[in-house]
C-alpha cells in the first residue's frame, strides 16, 4: 500500500526521505537509495564512484570532495572533462552562469566557451594548458625514458601539485584514493599530452589501470558503486 506522506515547514531532508520509504516512483526510489548509500559508507565495503556529465561545471565539485574526505569514496572513476573543470577551479577561475539560448557566435567572437548554461572564458583554457605542460615536462624529467607511467599515477602526480582543498584531484591524493580515467585522451589533457609528444617523450600506459581496479574490486570484501552523470 503506498503511504501518502505529509510535509510540514521546517522539515529536514533526512526525515522526507524516511517520510518516501512507502511512495513510489521518484521519492521511493530516492529514499532506497539513500538507504543503501548510508549501508555503504557505515560499513566495510569499498565504494566505487563514476563520475560523467558536467558535474564541476554544474556545482557539484565542492560535494564530491567532501565526500572524498570524510572517506565516503575509495575509488573514483571520472571523464576527462571533469578532470580539466576541476583543474581551471583549481588555477582560480570560475564557471559563471548564462542564459542557455544565447548566440554562439556572439560568444565564440568574445572568447567564450558554453557547456548549456555555464560560461567559460578560454583565458582559463589557456592558463590551464601552459600549467599542464609544466606538469608533463616534470614527469619526463622525473622518470626513465623507458617508464610508461599509469594513468592514475599519472593523475595522482597531477592531484599532488594542486594547492586548492576543494579540488577533488586533491583530496583524491590526500586520502589516497585511486583516480582512473579510461578515455583521457578525450580531453584537453589527452590533446596536450599529444601536443607535448611532438617534442618531448611523454609515455603512458592506458592499459595497467585495467589490473588496478579489478584487484581492487575482487579484493575487497563487499563493494558498492555510485554512478552519477
Amino acid at each position: 500500500m503506498i503511504e501518502h506522506i505529509d510535509v510540514e515547514e521546517g522539515i529536514w531532508v533526512d526525515e522526507l526521505l524516511r517520510r518516501g520509504k512507502g511512495c513510489a516512483f521518484g521519492l521511493g526510489r530516492l529514499s532506497q537509495a539513500a538507504d543503501i548509500l548510508y549501508e555503504m559508507v557505515s560499513g566495510d565495503t569499498t565504494v566505487f564512484m563514476g563520475l560523467a556529465g558536467a558535474m564541476v561545471p554544474a556545482g557539484m565539485r565542492n560535494i564530491i570532495t567532501e565526500l572524498i574526505r570524510r572517506g565516503c569514496i575509495d575509488v573514483l572513476v571520472m571523464t576527462g572533462a571533469n578532470i580539466v573543470h576541476d583543474l581551471i577551479e583549481a588555477l582560480g577561475y570560475h564557471h559563471l552562469k548564462g542564459p542557455y539560448l544565447k548566440d554562439d557566435i556572439e560568444l565564440r567572437k568574445r572568447g567564450i566557451s558554453r557547456i548549456y548554461d555555464v560560461y567559460l572564458s578560454d583565458e582559463a583554457f589557456e592558463s590551464l594548458e601552459k600549467w599542464i605542460l609544466t606538469i608533463y615536462e616534470e614527469i619526463v624529467s622525473s622518470y626513465t625514458h623507458n617508464f610508461a607511467i599509469p594513468i592514475s599515477e599519472l593523475l595522482s602526480y597531477i592531484g599532488s601539485k594542486i594547492d586548492d582543498k576543494n579540488s577533488i584531484m586533491r583530496a583524491a591524493y590526500d586520502m589516497k584514493v585511486p583516480v582512473f580515467c579510461p578515455a583521457i585522451q578525450d580531453s584537453i589533457l589527452g590533446l596536450h599530452a599529444w601536443l607535448f609528444n611532438q617534442t618531448k617523450r611523454l609515455s603512458v600506459d592506458v592499459f595497467s589501470d585495467m589490473r588496478k581496479i579489478i584487484d581492487i574490486a575482487y579484493q575487497a570484501e563487499s563493494s558498492g558503486a555510485i554512478i552519477i552523470g
